[in-house]
């Protein structure tokens, strides 16, 4: 019988899940976010979502920055990883593909994927992985004064085969939007615009006009890189695919390790 020396999550097939999890929704706001907080909207519609897939806790992993952000996984009772900056799509990217049935998320500022993180967004497009992105938009959108790009516009010019925008001001379409990007196979890009008690003053009031809640784009029938790299035709964790090795090679790593 093989050994291992941890476990690794593995991704729950959608076809296999059990409805909804009331108690996998009841989520609160954490201790330490302002009160008001418009993040804890997107939180709660990321654990909905999570229940009506049934995506269960060992199976998703959130990767965050360093921000407001970073209380996600706590929250979700899940696997969490904080990344330094520019850094949280090339991890979620790693882990990714150290795991392909792992569902990953990925919640971060938007100025830190549109920044030093540009690039991996760039491929994560390109090669249509299969994980979703939630860059966080402190409330002024594309309208703000120096803010003149759209990081829904740029996800769906770069090939995001899933794009959308939510203001979590508006729980039905921010539900129903995060909902459609977890359940898309292939990559995600979600603009969430939302308010942020801490830089109010410093904000420029939001305009007229302002696009709403909904999906942009979405391509269903586009491959994603697991169906064109051969080295993903295998399933379950790195760790647990064999080594190729004989019974003495075998019997000697295990030892070392021990």
């Amino acid at each position: 019988m093989t050994k291992h020396l941890f476990t690794v999550p593995s991704r729950r097939s959608l076809a296999g899940a059990a409805g909804s999890d009331e108690e996998r929704r009841a989520v609160s706001r954490p201790g330490w976010w302002c009160p008001s907080c418009g993040m804890e909207a997107v939180l709660t519609a990321v654990s909905h979502a999570r229940a009506e897939l049934g995506v269960a806790d060992k199976d998703l992993l959130v990767v965050t920055d360093a921000g407001c952000a970073r209380a996600f996984p706590e929250a979700l009772a899940c696997y969490g990883l904080e990344a330094p900056a520019g850094m949280a799509l090339p991890m979620a990217l790693g882990a990714k593909l150290a795991n392909p049935d792992l569902f990953v998320l990925v919640v971060a500022d938007r100025d830190d994927i549109l920044g030093p993180g540009c690039g991996a967004l760039g491929s994560a497009c390109r090669v249509n992985a299969d994980l979703t992105c939630l860059a966080l938009d402190r409330g002024a959108g594309p309208d703000a004064a120096g803010r003149s790009c759209d990081p829904a516009g740029l996800a769906e010019a770069a090939g995001a085969s899933f794009v959308g925008r939510l203001d979590a001001s508006d729980p039905g379409g921010t539900g129903s939007v995060v909902l459609a990007g977890l359940e898309h196979r292939g990559f995600s890009f979600i603009c969430a615009s939302y308010s942020c008690p801490a830089k109010a003053a410093a904000q420029p009031p939001a305009k007229e006009g302002r696009p709403a809640s909904g999906v942009v784009r979405q391509a269903a029938d586009a491959p994603c890189w697991e169906e064109l790299d051969e080295t993903f035709l295998r399933r379950g964790p790195a760790v647990a695919e064999s080594l190729a090795l004989g019974a003495k090679e075998s019997a000697g790593l295990e030892a070392e390790l021990r």
